[in-house]
């Protein structure tokens, strides 16, 4: 995917630069991390604000799904407060029990 190529821009040729196109583009960028859980009711808070810090810090984009297998303990419950407090970051799946790992991936 090109958009500035031998100093033109396809974008908006008569006002961008090159560094204008990748500016505007980056501030486009948003990338989706998939997280199957299952009984990660203790860790997932950890996960999430790692994820966060990481994307805050370098100014970036990004969704989290968590693709939850109905965990026993109560996963679903602590991805909904975490839901709430990340606001418009994540997002949740909720799938019958243990659906299996790579299937999380494809739902």
């Amino acid at each position: 995917f090109v958009v500035f190529v031998s100093g033109i821009c396809f974008l908006a040729p008569r006002h961008c630069t090159q560094q204008a196109c990748a500016n505007y583009f980056r501030t486009m960028t948003l990338y989706s991390l998939i997280l199957p859980t299952y009984n990660e009711r203790e860790n997932l808070p950890l996960i999430v604000y790692m994820i966060n810090k990481a994307f805050t810090d370098i100014n970036e984009r990004y969704e989290l799904v968590i693709v939850e297998d109905s965990s026993p303990d109560n996963t679903l419950e602590v991805a909904e407060q975490l839901q709430k407090l990340y606001e418009g970051n994540i997002k949740i799946l909720t799938r019958p029990p243990k659906s299996g790992l790579g299937s999380a991936y494809i739902d």
